[in-house]
């Protein structure tokens, strides 16, 4: 199976893509293994950022947030307390 690596995709048969939405950040994911630098642009020495993330305790999470997304940290946590799932997959008590 081949990756399209096109920047662009489609919302109810609409084209949309990250210039579309400017003010807002997107995160994108992959399993190492099958991420092969496919949206790094050689003609401009673009690179996108790469983070192998690693597990968090409780008070690391609260620590992250609060130097790198103050903006949205207390609704992140807020989401988080009040959805179970996300307690789950975030360890947060």
């Amino acid at each position: 199976m081949k990756l399209k690596t096109k920047l662009s995709r489609s919302y109810l048969g609409k084209p949309i893509s990250f210039r579309t939405y400017p003010k807002n950040y997107f995160l994108l994911t992959s399993r190492p293994q099958h991420y092969n630098r496919e949206f790094d642009n050689p003609a401009t020495g673009r690179k996108i950022p790469v983070f192998l993330l690693q597990k968090m305790k409780d008070y690391q999470i609260v620590e992250f947030l609060t130097r790198n997304g103050n903006q949205s940290k207390n609704y992140i946590l807020q989401e988080i307390s009040q959805n179970d799932r996300l307690k789950r997959l975030f360890k947060l008590h």
